[in-house]
């Protein structure tokens, strides 16, 4: 960048660029090198832990055989997403601001960032897909099964002679119970094959996206900018 370069610094730099290159830049490849650190060995501890015989629960409520409380720690990579957004909003800003290229150029950037952030902080859990796929598979067997065995007992009891059901038909425990069963069994036919929930993914690229959107104050004039703001409060 051109406000590297100059006198007063180190190495024909400026002070600006000096400081960049000797301070700044240091810091965040020992901060990125830390978390990509911390996240190989938090993809090795998962992928131990899928070869082990887990006992999920497909049934679960948590739509994850039981492995929902991974996407807790989501939250924590919130810092990492929007710092990896600002590391690239910034080099982007340099090269429009000073090297004059078009903010069109980098349109496909924050598809980038979306994918480097998501796979870096979404993939380690995603191991367990192969378990819960598995998971999956035979529990929609077996509770399949039950449902069908209930359900037709269910139909023979109640639906065979329906001119002979009591008055009080609907405050027998078979209408629970059933209505139980079957809830049980949605739960098995919704479940996941990954810890993690989309909605976490989205929110997360939010806030990796968040510094990128002032970019749009430089590259569009202050008078459209006036204007569209004026349009959407009128």
């Amino acid at each position: 960048m051109p406000w590297c370069l100059g006198v007063g610094g180190v190495m024909n730099f400026s002070p600006a660029g000096s400081w960049y290159i000797m301070v700044s830049l240091p810091i965040v490849l020992y901060i990125l090198l830390r978390w990509v650190w911390r996240q190989i060995l938090w993809l090795r501890f998962l992928g131990v832990t899928s070869q082990m015989e887990l006992q999920l629960i497909a049934s679960h409520p948590d739509r994850a055989g039981g492995l929902g409380f991974l996407e807790q720690c989501m939250r924590g990579y919130v810092p990492f997403g929007f710092g990896i957004g600002t590391i690239v909003a910034g080099a982007v800003a340099n090269r429009v601001v000073y090297l004059h290229q078009s903010l069109w150029t980098f349109e496909y950037m924050p598809i980038l960032v979306i994918a480097i952030v998501g796979i870096v902080c979404a993939g380690p859990p995603c191991v367990f897909w192969g378990t819960l796929l598995r998971a999956r598979r035979r529990a929609v067997f077996e509770y399949g099964t039950l449902a069908i065995s209930m359900g037709r007992q269910f139909e023979h009891k109640w639906l065979a002679a329906p001119a002979q059901t009591p008055d009080g038909a609907l405050e027998v425990q078979d209408f629970s119970a059933t209505t139980d069963l079957y809830s049980i069994v949605a739960n098995v036919h919704a479940m996941n094959i990954t810890p993690i929930a989309m909605g976490s993914i989205i929110r997360l690229a939010i806030y990796s996206l968040a510094p990128i959107v002032p970019l749009a104050f430089i590259a569009l004039p202050f008078n459209v900018i006036v204007e569209s703001l004026v349009k959407l409060l009128l």
